[in-house]
């Protein structure tokens, strides 16, 4: 797939406020009893002893009352039959605030949230769990920990039975170093990955920027990473301009230079090599995909045009959402997010039968509100939308039930842009007085402050 784009809302001038279509409701208990509780009301002392009394693993959950991840795994996650019957059976559970058992937190180097650490009936610790995590995802590990393994013995495992180059695998076990303060090999993982991994699977290459984004949190306590990527970043820079890159070190360098804060970087490097005239047709695709987003906003729709097959990149993304599982709403919403964006290009240039072409396409593959909006909003982004973006506006108000603040802010400036400013105030005003919250009136009070001006 492409590179991703913000999928549920839109932003005003490319930096507007994100609105989402659905924010789905977790279910609450109707009752106390209806919530399963895991862990015991002993102080940490208390748990250890009984722990050791027991025979059993204490398991600290840290969080923190604003972590969101937290409260959804705690009404997730947290309430599986499974879990709860593991916990109560192999540890000892606690339920820490380590904003305000400041001192058990960073006895155990607790910087995120949340984490669940296991420790020994001596307080030492055994191994720890980071971040969100599924039913599916938790008990696999809990297997491993009943079986006595760490996660990095457990990484190990899964790297032997599966396949060795798989990065998503490496990475896995380079978190699994860095939980154990094994930071020289946690890098020297991350780094094969951008080295190798995604060179051996190309379509895993969307993990580039979270591996990138792990090793600059990593440096923070090995700054060898810093020297590492600076290096791999030069090295890169130097191929492109010598012709003796790939697309993978497009891929890599513009990764490189998003992560590191720079996108532009990667942009003045095709402005570059477009002007020198030394750059293959391939690198030149390549680098018009990895700058794609800092292209669209400067609607440098021509350059984009003369160096990329539009309608045979749609064909690709069309083509790769076909081998994923009918139905799979990531990657429906990431389709969305890529052929509109593809659409906005062709609108701009008035290439109205091969927009449409597209946009039926696409509303067959994902007849869904997203797909409207979605196709509307870049429509409008192109500062001259036209009649079938008006349309798509109209059908996801309806969708929506005329409910939804960003679909209403996106058919009022379409409105707006159109000549209709009557209609567009009404609308906007309608957006207003439906608005659930401050966020969603200052957000419509915008919009008519734009569209009355």
């Amino acid at each position: 797939m492409g590179y991703p784009l913000d999928l549920l809302g839109n932003v005003t001038e490319m930096k507007r406020t994100v609105l989402c279509f659905v924010i789905a409701a977790l279910p609450a208990a109707t009752a106390a009893s209806a919530v399963q509780t895991w862990y015991v009301n002993l102080s940490f002392e208390e748990a250890l002893k009984k722990a050791e009394v027991e025979k059993k693993l204490v398991a600290v959950d840290f969080y923190a009352d604003w972590c969101a991840p937290c409260k959804i795994m705690d009404a997730t996650t947290l309430q599986d039959p499974k879990v709860v019957e593991w916990f109560r059976t192999h540890t000892i559970g606690l339920k820490v605030d380590a904003e305000r058992d400041v001192a058990l937190a960073a006895r155990y180097g607790v910087d995120s949230f949340p984490t669940f650490v296991f420790l020994k009936p001596d307080g030492t610790e055994f191994d720890r769990l980071l971040g969100y995590l599924t039913p599916e995802q938790i008990l696999p590990e809990f297997a491993g920990i009943q079986e006595g393994k760490d996660a990095v013995a457990r990484a190990k495992d899964a790297l032997q039975k599966g396949d060795p180059t798989d990065p998503v695998l490496r990475a896995k076990l380079a978190s699994a170093y860095a939980t154990k303060g094994k930071y020289e090999q946690a890098a020297a993982e991350y780094l094969w990955c951008l080295d190798e991994g995604f060179r051996k699977h190309p379509e895993l290459g969307d993990l580039r920027g979270y591996v990138l984004t792990e090793l600059m949190i990593l440096s923070q306590r090995y700054p060898k990473v810093i020297g590492e990527l600076a290096a791999r970043r030069s090295a890169l820079r130097k191929k492109l301009f010598e012709g003796e890159a790939d697309e993978d070190d497009v891929f890599n360098f513009a990764a490189f230079n998003e992560v590191s804060g720079e996108p532009q970087a990667t942009v003045n490097v095709y402005d570059e090599l477009r002007v020198n005239g030394k750059i293959p047709a391939r690198i030149k695709q390549a680098l018009v995909r990895a700058v794609l987003v800092q292209l669209l906003q400067a609607r440098r729709y021509s350059n984009i045009a003369a160096d990329m097959d539009v309608m045979a990149a749609v064909d690709a993304e069309f083509a790769a959402a076909k081998q994923a599982p009918p139905g799979d709403e990531q990657v429906q919403l990431m389709l969305i997010s890529v052929i509109s964006s593809y659409y906005q290009i062709l609108v701009a240039l008035n290439r109205s039968d091969d927009a449409d072409s597209v946009a039926k396409r696409l509303i067959k593959f994902a007849d869904r509100p997203e797909t409207y909006h979605l196709l509307a909003w870049n429509g409008y982004l192109t500062g001259k939308p036209v009649q079938a973006n008006l349309d798509q506006a109209r059908k996801a108000d309806e969708l929506t039930d005329k409910k939804n603040i960003g679909v209403i802010d996106t058919l009022a400036r379409i409105l707006h842009a159109m000549g209709k400013k009557d209609e567009a105030v009404a609308v906007a005003e309608r957006g207003l007085k439906n608005a659930a919250d401050f966020r969603e009136q200052m957000f419509m009070q915008q919009c008519l402050f734009d569209i009355r001006r």
